[in-house]
């Protein structure tokens, strides 16, 4: 059957009085909608730096061009390009990225890491992990996992020394990397003391990597207290959020190349439940 003939038969059976190019054209954005609606797009990560960079001097110099910046709640500045409707033609952006001097370019699938974003996260220690490339070492365990920390606490436990074990033996690994250990609270006590209790945290973290044989010019320790929340302290009604906290009550590790760039193939993000995730 051809289009005269359904737009005959529709016109019959709907009571239309539609003309015939008016119907073609209803048809063409129809499809174009549906098309366009189910399409996968895919943008280019190009770099990404725990503070902002000029886009013009660090990414246009290089004839890399179209590159925006977004950035998230906890500080990581990111920067792309694109978006691309097909993967094959994003992956050829990738390869000439990352020959203009970018080797940690990577495609990111928005769809896939939209439905990544949903999904719940188990308990802290055994949660979801998103984020990431090929590990450097070709060793799965040897990702770098954030450490967390009991309430008011900045002793590390097991699990910490553990994940500071896999920081330690990529620092050797790679001796041109360095580290950064971002030192965070969760909201309960005053602000100079949780700034106070975050730099604690992250100098254990530092002092034991250093101690194991890292100069600690290659370890940057930073504190931020409350300040940037991974996951909501409080629930809705005012309800305490111990999951939340928990969460909260963190050292980020962030491997960075020898200009800052953070190194996202050998970094795992937390992955926060969706009812404690922040607007």
């Amino acid at each position: 059957m051809n289009y005269s003939q359904i737009f005959i038969v529709l016109n019959k059976k709907m009571g239309l009085t539609m003309k015939p190019k008016h119907f073609l054209l209803s048809l063409s954005l129809i499809f174009l909608f549906q098309f366009n609606s189910s399409a996968q797009e895919y943008v280019v990560q190009v770099a990404a730096f725990s503070e902002p960079v000029d886009i013009k001097i660090y990414f246009e110099r290089k004839g890399v061009k179209g590159v925006y910046q977004d950035v998230n709640h906890n500080l990581i500045y990111r920067y792309y390009i694109g978006p691309y409707p097909d993967e094959e033609f994003a992956k050829r952006v990738e390869t000439r990225t990352r020959r203009s001097g970018f080797p940690n370019a990577r495609v990111v699938d928005l769809q896939a890491q939209k439905e990544k974003c949903a999904l719940s996260c188990a308990p802290i220690e055994g949660g979801e992990y998103i984020e990431g490339g090929d590990n450097v070492t070709g060793e799965d365990e040897l990702y770098i996992r954030n450490i967390f920390f009991d309430f008011d606490r900045s002793a590390l436990n097991e699990t910490s020394k553990t994940r500071l074990d896999n920081l330690y033996t990529i620092l050797i690994q790679n001796p041109t990397y360095k580290a950064e250990l971002h030192g965070h609270t969760d909201w309960i006590g005053s602000d100079a003391y949780n700034n106070a209790l975050a730099k604690r945290r992250s100098n254990k973290a530092k002092n034991y990597v250093a101690e194991k044989g890292i100069s600690r010019s290659r370890l940057i320790s930073k504190a931020f207290g409350e300040h940037n929340p991974i996951a909501r302290n409080e629930l809705a009604a005012g309800r305490d959020s111990e999951k939340g906290r928990g969460l909260n009550r963190r050292v980020e590790i962030r491997i960075v190349s020898e200009t800052g760039e953070i190194m996202w193939n050998v970094t795992k993000a937390i992955d926060v439940p969706a009812e404690l995730k922040l607007d």
